[in-house]
Order: C-alpha cells, then structure tokens, then sequence
C-alpha cells in the first residue's frame, strides 16, 4: 500500500493569505499582474502533486566507455 502524506494546514493558510493580499491589492490598483500569475503556479503545482507517474523524466544513464586510440607504432601509414 501506498503511504499517504499527513496535510499540512499551514501551507493552505498561508496560500489564502497570499490570495486575499493579492486580491486587496487589485482593489487599490497594485498586483493586477501577480494574482493570475500566482494562480497558475498554485495549478501547476498541485497538477504535479496529484499525477501519479513522476513529473520528471529520467534518462537512462549510458555506460562510459574508453575509445579505442591508437598508438601511433601500429599504424600503417
């Protein structure tokens, strides 16, 4: 089975805080940019945290192999 990661309320406040000084800030004139920007980073990271496959795709490490060089005594030229 699969273990599942204990919430954490704190961060969830803490987002709505960011929100609610974001949205005040509208009010005024001031973060028109920042509230839909910070809106997509809060989707895209829970997007990442609710996809079951990694987000990260690895490459396959490849072996390191010496090339074959010469020694300059066998050539033939």
């Amino acid at each position: 089975m699969s273990e599942i990661d204990e919430l954490d309320i704190n961060n969830i406040l803490e987002i709505e805080e960011i929100r609610v000084f974001l949205s005040e800030g509208e009010k005024v004139g001031k973060h028109k940019r920042w509230s839909p920007i910070f809106e997509m980073v809060v989707n895209l990271c829970n997007d990442r945290l609710n996809k079951k496959e990694s987000p990260i795709l690895s490459m396959p490490l490849e072996d390191n192999t010496e090339p074959n060089l010469s020694d300059h005594s066998s050539d033939e030229d």
